[in-house]
């Protein structure tokens, strides 16, 4: 753990990063812009293209992506804790993929034959991702009493990943052409069909969902030191666990409608969190959580426009550069089980 003067200065570091990147990404993107034509467009005035590109694209898809970041990385706080290890997260467990099969059963399931996703309405693509990751989840709990110990659960989430996604190719193959090419482009993952709508969509869902996790921290602290501690306190295990399922769903389900699968940052958001500070307590390891899972995921968005410029590369390219030397290092480093390391 770093000491405490190293903590506080490196969230300091953090936070200032966030704004900072915020700017970047309404500036960066395949069309470049002088920084007078930025300053007439914030203070003055400027050509109508200008302003639809950094207002009404650039603008919703940087702050849409914080925002998916945010849901993403509290998500895979939720199941690290549920599960009590730091492996643990929304498309590792499965609930990602079973997203995936929600909105794969809407777009290609003879739904929404002839239209694109963009017209099926964010809402509707919503509750079938919702009614995907909810019920893949309730099947690896119901495993959970079968399972040995995190390494063999977390196996049985990524075989649950795996007959998921034959389910979807096997859609895919039923499919006609059009919609399995929709559905195809929206699983590589991307905030730039993000709106005002959607922003609005999202916060609605994820800010009062990281809240109730904010008010239960005390019962997820308590789950960290194991179910026999938590139930020695007055914890409700059961009651604990479809909390989580719930709020690690409707997180998942709401960003995953917007931005398609999303890797990596439910690993790599919580374990930052928890590297640089020195509490184990969710009060302090949420707020983390949310900063660094929403500054990872911005700056994937931008490196995703930047680096073939202008090719518009999927953002889970970027994140799983970005997260899988995290998790490798995870792997490399770990000592035992569980959260206490």
């Amino acid at each position: 753990m770093l000491s405490e003067k190293r903590h506080n200065k490196l969230a300091f570091i953090t936070l200032f990063l966030i704004p900072l990147f915020l700017i970047l990404g309404i500036v960066l993107g395949s069309v470049s812009f002088s920084a007078n034509d930025i300053v007439q467009c914030v203070f003055e005035s400027c050509d109508d293209t200008t302003a639809d590109i950094l207002w009404k694209i650039r603008l919703p898809r940087t702050v849409g992506s914080l925002i998916g970041g945010v849901g993403i990385a509290v998500s895979g706080l939720l199941m690290q804790s549920l599960f009590r290890t730091p492996l643990a997260d929304p498309g590792i467990l499965g609930i990602t993929s079973g997203a995936s099969l929600g909105v794969a059963l809407l777009v290609m399931g003879g739904v929404s034959a002839g239209i694109g996703i963009a017209l099926i309405g964010i809402e509707v693509l919503f509750v079938a991702a919702l009614v995907g990751s909810f019920l893949t989840i309730l099947l690896l709990l119901g495993l959970i009493r079968f399972v040995a110990n995190t390494t063999t659960l977390l196996l049985v989430g990524l075989m649950i990943s795996w007959i998921i996604g034959s389910a979807i190719a096997v859609l895919g193959i039923l499919a006609q052409q059009q919609n399995l090419q929709l559905f195809y482009v929206w699983t590589l993952g991307s905030f730039a069909p993000t709106t005002i709508h959607s922003i609005y969509f999202m916060s609605f869902m994820i800010i009062p969902t990281i809240a109730a996790s904010v008010i239960y921290y005390k019962r997820l602290d308590a789950s960290l030191l194991g179910e026999d501690y938590a139930k020695s306190i007055g914890v409700n295990i059961k009651s604990l666990q479809k909390f989580s399922i719930i709020l690690s769903s409707i997180l998942v389900a709401a960003v995953t409608a917007v931005a398609g699968p999303v890797g990596f940052i439910g690993i790599a958001g919580p374990y930052m969190a928890r590297l640089t500070s020195q509490s184990g307590s969710h009060k302090i390891i949420i707020p983390l959580t949310i900063v660094y899972g929403s500054l990872l995921t911005v700056v994937a968005d931008i490196s995703a426009r930047l680096i073939l410029r202008p090719v518009d590369l999927p953002i889970t390219i970027i994140t799983a550069l970005i997260g899988g030397p995290i998790v490798i290092f995870m792997l490399v480093k770990k000592r035992g089980e569980g959260l206490s390391q």
